[in-house]
């Protein structure tokens, strides 16, 4: 698994073509990390002042995991205006 693989699946979330939803429920948290499950992956993202910051992790449904060092890059990769639609996305996901 690559940063290209977890954008992927962030991706297809975005698209609606797999289900997401916070993990743990409740909402966002301002700072901090919070599990979004898409599909039967878990993801784990890190918030800095209410915004987007990096990606912390991944949970493949195998069980297979990925820390920052291995994904952590992915925002980086992005524009700003991929970036944006990311959060705007993540804002608008509810609690599963």
């Amino acid at each position: 698994m690559n940063d290209g693989d977890v954008l992927e699946i962030i991706r297809a979330a975005m698209a609606g073509s797999m289900k997401a939803g916070l993990v743990d429920g409740g909402s966002l948290p301002y700072d901090g990390i919070q599990a979004v499950r898409i599909g039967d992956w878990r993801i784990r993202v890190h918030l800095d002042a209410g915004s987007l910051d990096y990606i912390d992790g991944a949970t493949a449904p195998d069980g297979r995991t990925w820390g920052y060092r291995e994904v952590g890059g992915i925002l980086r990769g992005m524009n700003a205006g991929e970036r944006r639609a990311v959060q705007a996305w993540l804002d608008g996901v509810v609690p599963v």
